[in-house]
């Protein structure tokens, strides 16, 4: 649109419907582009629209990206429908950026404010290495609940994090967002036969001896950063604790 000679009307005149008539004149110019689409999941129940969008990948100069979440039931007709499309999970952060992501936003403050290492570590602990639920760990400690006195902190040590697990804070308002998060993964994203793996997981705070695990199962629960491979005690357990104390219904 306003380029000469391309208006809504040109398109319409030439009889063909608008991404055929996007890629045909990508094609003439030599610029690719990229149609990104996301919330697809919306057409969860229309499989009939879920294949027209898969075709899409028959056209030669638009390349498709699709944001699909993951629905336990449906994984199979998924697979079928986008056969052919490569699949990236968006997996739980690695140590690194983990560290960047607490680290990062609390540069040039003055004074300095900075968490320890060992609450870092007990950051990891509680959210499993996911953005979401770090950033909302980080704000809750530097923005706790007003009770009348607050002195802000240039150092955030274990003693913060301790009382930020306090029964108090779990059950209010400002964990309910990822904890109503993980309530759906763990009723919507899985199927039935990881929601008894991960049941059985959950249970146990340091996790399920390998070799009682299923190898069909346990890859697509890794990368979807729901479990965590830990390797040095030959375990695999539910990364983050706050996700496992959820799904072990310790919390409500």
């Amino acid at each position: 649109q306003g380029e000469k000679g391309v208006t809504p009307e040109s398109v319409k005149a030439s009889g063909k419907m608008p991404l055929a008539f996007l890629d045909e004149y990508c094609g003439a110019r030599g610029t690719p582009v990229v149609l990104a689409l996301d919330e697809v999941v919306a057409f969860s129940e229309k499989p009939h629209i879920l294949k027209y969008i898969a075709d899409l990948q028959h056209l030669k100069n638009i390349h498709i990206a699709l944001v699909l979440h993951r629905i336990g039931r449906l994984e199979d007709l998924f697979k079928n429908i986008f056969h052919g499309y490569r699949t990236y999970f968006m997996g739980p952060l690695s140590r690194p950026e983990v560290d960047a992501i607490i680290q990062e936003p609390l540069r040039n403050t003055d004074p300095a404010i900075v968490f320890t290492p060992e609450a870092q570590e007990d950051i990891i602990d509680l959210a499993g290495s996911r953005p979401f639920e770090i950033n909302n760990i980080c704000h809750e400690i530097l923005n706790p609940p007003y009770t009348g006195e607050w002195t802000p902190l240039v150092e955030y040590g274990q003693q913060q994090l301790q009382s930020f697990t306090t029964p108090a804070l779990m059950s209010g308002d400002a964990l309910q967002k990822f904890m109503h998060n993980y309530k759906k993964i763990y009723e919507i994203a899985l199927t039935d036969v990881e929601r008894q793996l991960v049941d059985s997981m959950s249970k146990q705070r340091e996790g399920l001896p390998k070799a009682s695990c299923s190898e069909q199962l346990i890859p697509s629960l890794v990368e979807l950063g729901i479990v965590r491979d830990n390797s040095s005690a030959g375990t695999y357990e539910i990364q983050g604790e706050l996700m496992r104390k959820v799904f072990a219904k310790e919390i409500a």
